[in-house]
Order: structure tokens, then C-alpha cells, then sequence
């Protein structure tokens, strides 16, 4: 998880441009972020980025500091609050288990801005982060998810399919604002755990496949409680197994941990 050189004015410049995150925002980020790049090329960036934002020279000076500067105050400089979560406590991060915490009440509709930027699928329970995040969100609120879509066979556990967004976006009656699929790089399946590759039950050499990483950002449109996508439901009776199945996971929230 990280920020590189240029990620204020291709990533975040577009959300300032669409008033998805503005000054007095509150913004939630999960995943302790921070710069995994060289440092006199990350200042003379995230310096020109906050000088075409038209902050003075001594802020912008006070923010780069001495090294790579801090992610927090940066946005803290635009003038939004800025709240992050993870279980090291790094980079001035709360404590929260994705996997298993439950929005503390204070958090419930509490954030304008919410962005995942590739850290859920480093979870065993996704869907709980998913459901955090529409908690979090203040109706109207925008939750922008960055993450590996296909392939990236070594980042991370779980990489939903993109039936599930579909769903997830749909049956939550978010409005989709964006849904980016771009191609990373192509690499051959040369898994150490599962070596042997047939096709038909015939061995054949490891095949090629194509890294995607993509950008999912939906606004939160109704104060209802978050829904499950449900999958692979036929028959005269799906929709009440549907329904049935919702009510299940909604029962299984009493386990969450406050």
C-alpha cells in the first residue's frame, strides 16, 4: 500500500475536480499509507501539486519537512480531515481489524470521503471491510476502492470477481461514479503451489495471464443497512432465498467485534 511521486495529481486532482472531496470533508482511508519512492522527486511533486492548489510557500515547506512527506499532512493542508486505519498503528493509523471490527458508533455516517486503496484484498473477510466502508459513509458520501481485479497471483488473498461489484454497486443502489479496469502486465502461471497445468487432463506448458488492477468509486445514495450480494439462487423461490440469506448475515453481526 503507498503513494507514489505523482499519486496527488493523477489520483486525487480528479476527485478534488468533481467536489467528491473538498476542504471540511471528513476522509477515511484504509490502509496506513505512506511514499515508496525517491524523495527529491516526491517533493518537487507533491510541492508543485500544493503550489497549483495556491498554498503559500512556507505551508508548502512545512508539509514536505526534512524527508518524504507524511500522507496525512498533505491532506490536512487542503483542509480535510484525515482519519486511517490498520492493525500496526503505522504512520499514525487507528487500530482496526478489517476482518472482523464493527463501525464504532461515532464512525456510523461519519465520513465524506472513504478510499481503499489496494488493502481489502489482503483480508480472509472482504465482505466485512465492504460493509464498513458503507457504514462509515455519510449518505451522499463517495467510497473509492483501488485493488487487483485479475491475476497479481502474489498481492494479496482474495480478488472478487467483477460480478461481484456489479452486485455490490447494484444491490446496495449505489450511483456508480467510476469503474476502471486497466492492464498491468502479462506473466506466465508458474505457481509454486499448483505446478501441474492441463488443459482437457493433458499437461501443457504454464500459461500466459494478464495482471488487471482496477478503480471502483460508487456514492452512497440511502441510509439502508448494507446488503450481501447473493449469488447462484434459481428456481420459483429465489428471491425469498435471497431475502432469507440477507437476513442470515444481518444475524451474524451480533460476532462483530465493538
Amino acid at each position: 500500500m503507498g503513494y507514489f511521486p505523482r499519486s496527488y495529481q493523477v489520483i486525487v486532482q480528479p476527485w478534488l475536480d468533481a467536489g467528491w472531496l473538498k476542504s471540511g470533508h471528513r476522509f477515511m482511508e484504509f490502509g496506513a499509507q505512506e511514499f515508496y519512492s525517491e524523495v527529491e522527486e516526491t517533493r518537487r511533486e507533491v510541492g508543485g501539486f500544493l503550489q497549483g492548489r495556491g498554498l503559500p510557500a512556507d505551508v508548502v515547506e512545512g508539509v514536505l519537512g526534512n524527508g518524504l512527506p507524511q500522507v496525512r499532512a498533505i491532506y490536512e493542508a487542503l483542509g480535510i480531515d484525515y482519519t486511517s486505519i490498520d492493525v500496526d498503528g503505522a504512520q499514525g493509523s487507528i487500530y482496526f481489524d478489517l476482518n472482523t471490527f464493527a463501525t464504532p458508533p461515532e464512525w456510523h455516517g461519519a465520513f465524506d470521503f472513504i478510499s481503499n486503496e489496494g488493502t481489502i484484498e489482503h483480508l480472509v473477510n472482504p465482505i466485512n471491510a465492504f460493509h464498513v466502508a458503507h457504514e462509515m459513509a455519510k449518505v451522499g458520501g463517495v467510497v473509492r476502492h483501488s485493488f487487483p481485479l485479475i491475476g497479481w497471483r502474489d498481492h494479496g488473498f482474495i480478488n472478487p470477481t467483477t460480478k461481484f461489484y456489479a452486485h455490490l454497486v447494484g444491490d446496495n443502489g449505489y450511483e456508480l461514479l467510476q469503474a476502471i479496469a486497466g492492464v498491468t502486465g502479462r506473466t506466465p502461471f508458474d505457481d509454486p503451489f499448483f505446478k501441474t497445468i492441463d488443459q482437457d487432463r493433458n499437461p501443457v506448458p504454464p500459461p500466459e495471464v494478464t495482471d488487471m488492477w482496477a478503480e471502483l468509486i460508487y456514492r452512497k445514495t440511502t441510509d439502508e443497512p448494507f446488503v450481501i450480494p447473493v449469488d447462484h439462487l434459481t428456481g420459483p423461490n429465489a428471491a425469498a432465498d435471497r431475502l432469507r440469506l440477507i437476513d442470515n448475515y444481518r444475524r451474524t453481526l451480533t460476532s462483530r467485534i465493538s
